[in-house]
């Protein structure tokens, strides 16, 4: 018996079908999309199609840089074919820029212009915003100096906002990751807290241990003693936490958890052991483990 088809149901089918595909193109919400030109010059021009300004309409962002020297000179950035933003970074000593376009669900968007130099050392990180009418970016955030001067990469897009990793290298402790969380406040990213959990160190499960006696104090900072602890003593690293003058990496011994001011300059951190022929610091095999 042959099947007989309900034509009320296939004319809507057919009609809904019809009228998803004439839908404008929107743009994927909580993501990340990026942009890296590999030479210099407008010929090496790179483009791609995104949501600039979270209104989910799609703009098409085109990125290139000029050189001297080897280093990044100028970054120029265009909107639909329209120049819309130039950026002086000679004397940054940079190599080529990495453009991520950052989109949260709730409608809020901004570009990120990161630029390494030496040693992959982070040497520009800005985000800009970018307005419609004027075809213009404007700066919303730096994020390579005071509280900020870790920041690296945005790393996640969040339904309010988005995280950027951050990663550092104190002498005291050497290469340290963390992650800062900010959320969209009335159009402008707010860092949720200058105190974060530790990702990664370079110690396994971030245990150091102490080689000399050291104070450890209740608050970043602060000058209430938490424990001082002798020589040999394991700690682990946990927490980071930063002011716009000042660095603090808290360590858990025990159940107390202890602050202690770090990056300050090598000379006064390490003495050299002339028993051991070797520079003593804070803590054990650090010292040898420093880059650049």
């Amino acid at each position: 018996m042959k099947k007989k088809h309900n034509p009320v149901l296939l004319r809507f089918t057919l009609l809904f079908s019809l009228a998803w595909m004439l839908l404008p193109l929107k743009a994927d919400a909580a993501s990340i999309t990026s942009l890296s030109p590999t030479r210099p010059g407008s010929a090496y021009r790179v483009s791609m199609d995104c949501d600039l300004d979270g209104d989910n309409s799609i703009e098409k962002l085109g990125v290139y840089y000029t050189q001297k020297d080897y280093y990044t000179d100028n970054i120029y950035l265009s909107v639909n074919g329209n120049n819309a933003l130039v950026l002086d970074v000679s004397g940054k000593w940079c190599y080529a820029p990495k453009v991520n376009v950052v989109n949260s669900d709730n409608g809020n968007a901004c570009i990120q212009i990161i630029c390494h130099t030496d040693n992959d050392y982070t040497a520009f990180n800005q985000l800009f915003r970018y307005d419609s009418i004027s075809n213009t970016f404007s700066l919303l955030l730096e994020l390579h100096s005071g509280i900020t001067k870790a920041c690296q990469e945005v790393s996640k897009a969040t339904s309010n906002g988005f995280i950027v990793k951050n990663r550092y290298q104190p002498c005291e402790i050497g290469w340290t990751s963390w992650n800062y969380t900010y959320v969209w406040t009335d159009g402008v990213p707010i860092l949720q807290s200058t105190k974060n959990a530790v990702a990664g160190s370079i110690f396994k499960k971030n245990k150091f241990t102490t080689d000399k006696k050291i104070t450890f104090y209740k608050t970043p900072g602060g000058k209430k003693k938490a424990f001082t602890i002798k020589r040999g003593k394991k700690v682990t690293l946990k927490y980071m936490s930063l002011t716009p003058k000042y660095m603090y990496a808290g360590f858990k011994y025990g159940k107390k958890i202890g602050w202690l001011r770090i990056d300050r300059d090598y000379g006064k951190v390490y003495k050299w052991d002339k028993k051991k022929n070797k520079s003593r610091g804070y803590f054990k095999n650090v010292a040898e483990r420093l880059v650049g």
